[in-house]
């Protein structure tokens, strides 16, 4: 077995990382854009808390809760592949780089 191999990040774990600050980059911008164009219209607000896989949605109106929901689908969904089918497949990935 390589040392070589197992020092440093992976590469999965880079691009995830790179795709978390892309997201997140996207985001504000959007929001920025949005406050830019939508200044006379009425606001809603809604938030999402989650704690592990449990979510708490909160919002001013319906508008705001129906996309938070489908957002929370994605994100558990997001966190069930992290936490059980990642690790199964990673662990596969190396058992088969060893021999």
């Amino acid at each position: 077995m390589d040392i070589r191999k197992r020092e440093g990040s992976s590469p999965i774990a880079i691009k995830l990382l790179f795709a978390g600050f892309l997201l997140v980059f996207s985001g504000m911008i959007l929001v920025a854009i949005s406050a830019f164009t939508n200044a006379s219209s009425g606001a809603s607000a809604g938030g999402i808390i989650m704690i592990g896989p449990i979510p708490i949605i909160f919002g001013t109106d319906g508008g705001a809760i129906w996309p938070l929901a489908i957002l929370v689908l994605i994100l558990m969904l997001s966190f069930f592949v992290m936490t059980l089918i990642l690790p199964r497949y990673l662990s596969r990935k190396s058992q088969n780089e060893d021999i």
